[in-house]
């Protein structure tokens, strides 16, 4: 449905689309045809940049090629190179008998209120021409001089409009292209360009040579002293260690680490195992019962004990190591254990006691024993570990020296070979520059391409016009259409009208016309849907109607109008009420008088009502007219009341139709919706439905007895017949 609404709404104005299109392809067709014949010539230049060494770069790569490619080109559009070039083009128009550009009468007047000689124009190109320098505005007969190129078109920005220059893709060759209106001319630009350059680029390659040998000579110099020192300290450094092959020594002794760290991790293995066996010991004998003692020999045992404790102190002041210690500790313990046999009575447990008592001296011995080479072991690893961390540090300081040694030597060498090619650059200019191509004067004009400019011209304007009036649509917050209407409000139109042309004729004069109804007019759809309205009335038996609307000219006069006839000429006696005192359009349409006014306040009769209703000229309708006013009347709305009352009572009437004033600026109308039977809103389609236009919908609702439904009115008719 979209779509064939934006289709129909692009259709619609097609006309206006065809007419700008072909208005451009008119001034299209015009410049081409009337533009100035113009000859064109294309050379070609080889720069040899990739074949060119490194002259000032270290390194050298696609992106320095590429960059170098750019400045080569800005140096050909410069207005040094450009402004050369004119004033050579210049001095032959100058001096030849047949100049490139032959002057009009007006443009050798201007020539003429220069009032700069011929010669002296001359002198000042040549000087400029072999100076390599540009006109100045500064001086006056320069200043004329550029006064006379811009006569001439050769201009700087005059020029450059004609004048292409390119690289062509991924090669060393640049393209240049120069159009003008004489081939001669177009063939002498592109040939000249070229010599210009290279005088130009050439004045400042020299400049710039100079300037850096004297850089770089200062550099290595610099950098000669700095290898000096650099190699004198390496050389210092080295004799200042004690051994030759530092590296192997570092690895012996790193090496002797490793095998005290594996005895290291055997003894504490073993002491561990001693311990928890030790521990195991212990709580076996401190389970088992006392021994039956004898009695004899205790104070020898204690003796003995007191010798055991005695040693076993002095061992550990010596590092739990000594062996002479050791053997006395051992001794003395077997003497306790004979003691001990021959002091205790037997009894079965007492041969384990001693089995374990025994163990338990052993491990003692053992633990001792390992506590002494775990510290020997400690202390050999510390010493080692000093001794390799104190070599390898030697060794960073000789790598240091060394790495800045290399470093210093290949600045150094760089910076010879730079100095070089510095001198080499110098000689051969730096830019192997050569003409490959050489332009000639073209045969033909370049083709005018009347009918390409012609379409492009229209085509360029048919596409954003037709773009801007779809976007016109799209952003159009109209309701246009009954689908429309039903998205926004939520329910379905109950009729829809279509859009009557009301500019050139009256109201009344249109539906007097006579209606080809085979013929789909706007006409036709509009009395269709006022019928289709007429009908659903007399389907509900409605015997009065209000019209309402949110906004202004959203079409209840015509809608009521149309309706009271459509009713008449089916036979009913219409009474129509005018309660739009705002701008009474029924009573100017229906041609009434203020009736109702005398009415307002006063208590209605059918007599008091036949004095003030007009019959129209429509045969079965009559106008109850009122006053066009500001101020809202005083007791419209009970008035209106009685008077349907009275209506009803009598059968003067069939139906009573009545118009209030737009509920957006005069909500007074909600009070003449409880007193009629029916009450429909009108909605202009060409308005938009915003939020407070439904929420009037919906008041209407709220304060109306039967709310008939939305008559969309002023629907285009293409959009009807959709």
């Amino acid at each position: 449905m979209d779509l064939i609404f934006f289709t129909r709404h692009w259709l619609k104005e097609n006309g206006l689309v065809l007419l700008l299109t072909i208005f451009a392809a008119a001034i299209g067709f015009t410049y081409a045809f009337l533009k100035k014949k113009s000859y064109l010539s294309s050379a070609q230049y080889s720069t040899g940049l990739t074949m060119q060494s490194k002259a000032l770069q270290e390194d050298f790569n696609v992106f320095e090629i590429d960059v170098k490619f750019n400045n080569v080109l800005e140096t050909f559009k410069s207005p040094n190179v450009i402004g050369l070039l004119t004033y050579r083009v210049l001095q032959h128009d100058l001096n030849a008998e047949k100049p490139f550009k032959v002057l009009s009468e007006k443009e050798k007047a201007e020539v003429q209120e220069l009032n700069l000689p011929k010669e002296k124009a001359l002198q000042i190109l040549r000087n400029k021409i072999d100076s390599v320098s540009l006109l100045s505005t500064a001086n006056a007969d320069e200043n004329k001089l550029l006064e006379m190129l811009e006569i001439y078109g050769y201009d700087y920005e005059s020029f450059v409009s004609t004048l292409s220059i390119n690289r062509l893709a991924r090669t060393d060759y640049i393209d240049i292209l120069y159009r003008s209106e004489n081939p001669v001319l177009s063939a002498t630009v592109v040939n000249a360009i070229g010599p210009e350059f290279m005088r130009f680029y050439n004045s400042l390659s020299n400049v710039r040579s100079n300037e850096s040998m004297e850089s770089i000579n200062r550099q290595l110099q610099q950098k000669a002293k700095e290898f000096d020192s650099t190699f004198n300290k390496l050389q210092s450094t080295k004799a200042g260690l004690g051994t030759a092959d530092i590296s192997a020594a570092v690895s012996a002794a790193l090496s002797i680490v490793q095998d005290y760290e594996t005895k290291l991790a055997d003894e504490k293995g073993n002491y561990n195992r001693n311990m928890a066996q030790l521990q195991s010991v212990t709580g076996q004998l401190q389970r088992m019962p006392p021994p039956v003692s004898g009695g004899g020999n205790n104070s020898e045992i204690v003796a003995i004990r007191k010798q055991i404790s005695t040693l076993e102190a002095e061992n550990n002041a010596k590092g739990g190591n000594d062996q002479a210690l050791l053997q006395r500790i051992k001794k003395l313990q077997q003497d306790l254990i004979e003691k001990g046999r021959s002091n205790n009575v037997e009894r079965p447990d007492e041969e384990l006691r001693k089995t374990l008592q025994q163990r338990k001296y052993e491990l003692e011995a053992d633990i001792a024993s390992a506590k002494g080479n775990i510290a020997e072991y400690e202390s050999m690893i510390r010493k080692y570990q000093a001794q390799a961390s104190s070599l390898a540090g030697k060794d960073v300081d000789v790598s240091r020296e060394q790495a800045k040694a290399d470093i210093a030597s290949k600045e150094f060498a760089d910076l010879k070979q730079r100095f070089e090619a510095v001198q080499g650059y110098k000689q051969d200019g730096g830019l192997n520059f050569r003409q490959t191509l050489m332009g000639q004067p073209a045969l033909k004009p370049e083709s005018s391409r009347t009918i390409l400019t012609t379409g492009l011209a229209g085509i360029v304007t048919f596409f954003p016009i037709s773009f801007i009036i779809l976007l016109s649509a799209f952003f159009d917050n109209s309701i246009k259409s009954p689908s429309q209407f039903a998205k926004v409000a939520g329910f379905k139109p109950l009729v829809n009208l279509s859009l009557i042309p009301l500019k050139k004729q009256s109201l009344m004069a249109l539906l007097d016309e006579p209606v080809n109804e085979k013929k789909a007019t706007e006409k036709v759809l509009f009395i269709n849907g006022i019928q289709q309205l007429r009908i659903e009335l007399q389907s509900q038996k409605v015997h009065s109607l209000v019209m309402a609307s949110y906004e202004r000219g959203e079409g209840k006069t015509v809608a009521i109008v149309a309706l009271a006839k459509s009713m008449a000429q089916a036979g009913k006696k219409v009474l129509v009420i005018d309660g739009n005192y705002v701008s009474a359009s029924l009573t100017e349409q229906l041609s009434g008088n203020d009736g109702l006014s005398p009415l307002l306040g006063t208590t209605v009769s059918s007599a008091t009502l036949k004095k003030q209703i007009t019959d129209s000229a429509v045969p079965g309708i009559s106008i109850l007219g009122i006053a066009s006013s500001t101020a809202p009347p005083v007791g419209l709305a009970e008035t209106i009341a009685q008077i349907l009352e009275v209506a009803k009572s009598n059968t003067d009437f069939d139906c009573v139709l009545i118009e209030v004033a737009a509920l957006k600026y005069h909500v007074d109308g909600l009070e003449v919706l409880a007193s009629t039977e029916a009450v429909a809103t009108i909605h202009a389609a060409n308005n938009v439905l915003n939020i407070a236009a439904i929420e009037s919908m919906q008041r209407v609702q709220q304060y109306g007895k039967n709310y008939l439904g939305a008559v969309l009115n002023k629907v285009e008719m293409d959009v009807l017949e959709m």
